[in-house]
């Protein structure tokens, strides 16, 4: 695979995003247009990923360590670097709110049986199985369950290990 100068690699810093898609983008179409295996792509991209994600994890928490003492974002090669907080709600202490998550979760569980049998349906349709039927246990209802509708889309996974 053709390989980034160290001056490449260290200018990509200062580039803006669209630009590193573009390199990057060049150097993978440059790979594959010399013969170069697609599968040693596809690893090389998943290990960078890895890569970025645990050089990118270190430089974080020492970033955040420095930023308790500073008051203003801080920008490095054009990437703003600022304090921010993820606010979370308990909602727990309100009766009305468990009322409903009670509700929600029971309905949830029939939603979820109801699923399987139409996912099992789905299955046997083609031994010609016969539909079931649902009854509401709140209004006595009673409904059809038809087989699900399966799609598929084809997809790579590519596991490091």
């Amino acid at each position: 695979m053709n390989t980034l100068t160290p001056w490449e690699a260290g200018s990509l810093a200062s580039q803006p995003k669209k630009q590193i898609q573009e390199v990057a983008a060049r150097q993978a179409e440059s790979h594959l247009a010399t013969g170069g295996d697609p599968f040693e792509a596809v690893a090389l991209a998943r290990k960078l990923k890895v890569f970025a994600t645990a050089f990118g994890e270190v430089a974080e928490a020492a970033a955040a360590e420095k930023m308790d003492h500073l008051s203003d974002p801080v920008t490095a090669h054009d990437v703003v670097i600022e304090r921010t907080e993820t606010v979370t709600y308990d909602y727990t202490a309100s009766p009305a709110w468990r009322v409903l998550t009670q509700r929600i979760e029971r309905l949830e569980a029939e939603r979820k049986l109801v699923e399987a049998r139409a996912k099992a349906l789905a299955r046997a349709f083609r031994t010609e199985a016969q539909p079931e039927h649902w009854a509401d246990p709140e209004t006595g209802e009673s409904f059809e369950i038809l087989p699900a509708a399966r799609s598929a889309k084809p997809t790579l996974k590519a596991s490091v290990r």
